[in-house]
C-alpha cells in the first residue's frame, strides 16, 4: 500500500482513524513494509507502527510456545515467514545441547576393538564375528532439530565378504552380542534403529531391505536424523539414498517419543587377516559441508557452538 499524492492523509482525523481501525487489520508482512517507508508514503506515525509490531510479537511468542515440536519446525520451514527471528529464537530455546562426540569406551570390548584418534576411530581386532559400538551423544526422538555427523570408511575388504553397517542405535548397557543397529529392539522391545551395510542392506525395524546402492572402502557415509519427525536419513559419498521408504530417502525409526538414539556401528572381519576401520566425524568440517548448509543439519557435537 502506497499512499503518494493522497492529500486526505494531510488530515490527522483520517490517519488516526485508519492507525486505530486498518491497522490492526493488515498482514503483518504489510506493517512491516510500511515500517520501512517515510512521508509522503507512509503517513502512520512510527511510534504507533513500533506499538502494533511488539504486540503483534508478543502474541506471536506465546503462540510459538504452546506449537509442538513438529508444528514449529514446519512453521519456520523454508525461512520466509515475517517473524522467522521469533521462530528460530523459540527453536534455540528447546533445542538441548548435545556435548562432545566420541565413541563410548565404557561398551568396547578391548579385545575385540581398539579405539584411537579420540575415540572416534575404530578397529577390530578380532575377526569372524560382529563387534559393535555406540557413541556417546544422544538423540531424543521428538525433540527439535535436524542432527547430522559422517562416518569414513579407512578399511574394509568387502570383496572377501567383510561388512560394515552404519547408523545409528537405541541406547544399550551392553553391545557384547554385536547387535546390528535396526535389527535388535533395545531395552524395551519395541525401539529399533536403523543402520546402511556396504552391501545395500539397509536395516530398520527388526528386516533388512536391499537397495541398489552400496559403499567401500574410503566411502564417506552420512547419517542424518530429524529428532522431531524421528527420521534416518542416509548420504553416501555425499548424495541422499533413495529409500527405504520410497523416493523419500528418509526412513522412520520405531520407538516411542522420548526414546533416544546414538551413532552406532557394526563391523564384521571375514578373514582372518581381514580389517576393517571406521572413523566418526562428530563435529565437522565434514567431508560433505554442503549437508549441512544446503539442507538446515546441524553437526552432532555442538560443544564448539557452546
Amino acid at each position: 500500500m502506497r499512499y503518494k499524492g493522497c492529500s486526505e492523509w494531510l488530515c490527522g482525523k483520517i490517519a488516526d482513524r485508519f492507525t486505530r481501525e486498518m491497522l490492526p487489520a493488515m498482514q503483518t508482512q504489510e506493517v512491516l513494509r510500511l515500517s520501512q517507508e517515510q512521508r509522503p508514503a507512509n503517513f502512520i506515525a512510527p511510534d504507533a507502527i513500533e506499538r502494533e509490531m511488539k504486540s503483534r510479537k508478543w502474541v506471536f511468542q506465546d503462540e510459538l510456545q504452546k506449537l509442538p515440536n513438529d508444528a514449529l519446525q514446519e512453521l519456520g520451514a523454508g525461512g520466509k515467514h515475517p517473524l522467522q527471528m521469533l521462530i528460530a529464537t523459540e527453536v534455540k530455546r528447546r533445542f538441548k545441547s548435545r556435548g562432545t562426540g566420541s565413541i563410548d569406551p565404557d561398551l568396547v570390548n578391548k579385545r575385540l576393538v581398539k579405539l584411537s584418534n579420540n575415540n572416534a576411530t575404530v578397529a577390530i581386532t578380532h575377526t569372524q564375528r560382529f563387534v559393535s559400538v555406540q557413541g556417546l551423544i544422544r538423540m531424543e526422538i521428538g525433540g527439535v532439530g535436524k542432527i547430522y555427523f559422517e562416518v569414513k570408511v579407512d578399511l574394509l575388504d568387502s570383496d572377501a565378504g567383510s561388512t560394515a553397517a552404519i547408523g545409528v542405535d537405541v541406547v544399550r548397557t551392553s553391545v557384547e552380542n554385536g547387535p546390528i543397529p535396526g535389527m535388535q529392539p533395545g531395552p524395551d522391545m519395541e525401539s529399533y534403529g536403523a543402520s546402511i551395510q556396504n552391501d545395500g542392506l539397509v536395516f530398520l525395524q527388526g528386516r533388512g531391505e536391499q537397495l541398489d546402492h552400496s559403499f567401500s572402502q574410503s566411502s564417506v557415509v552420512g547419517v542424518g536424523v530429524d529428532l522431531t519427525r524421528g527420521t534416518v536419513s542416509f548420504f553416501l559419498n555425499g548424495k541422499k539414498v533413495e529409500g527405504p521408504a520410497g523416493h523419500t530417502g528418509t526412513a522412520q525409526l520405531k520407538g516411542a517419543v522420548g526414546v533416544s538414539v546414538v551413532p552406532a556401528a557394526s563391523l564384521f572381519g571375514a578373514r582372518m587377516n581381514s580389517r576393517a576401520q571406521v572413523t566418526f566425524n562428530f563435529a565437522g568440517p565434514f567431508a560433505y559441508d554442503h549437508m549441512i548448509s544446503n539442507d538446515g543439519w546441524v553437526a552432532l557435537d555442538d560443544s564448539q557452538y557452546r
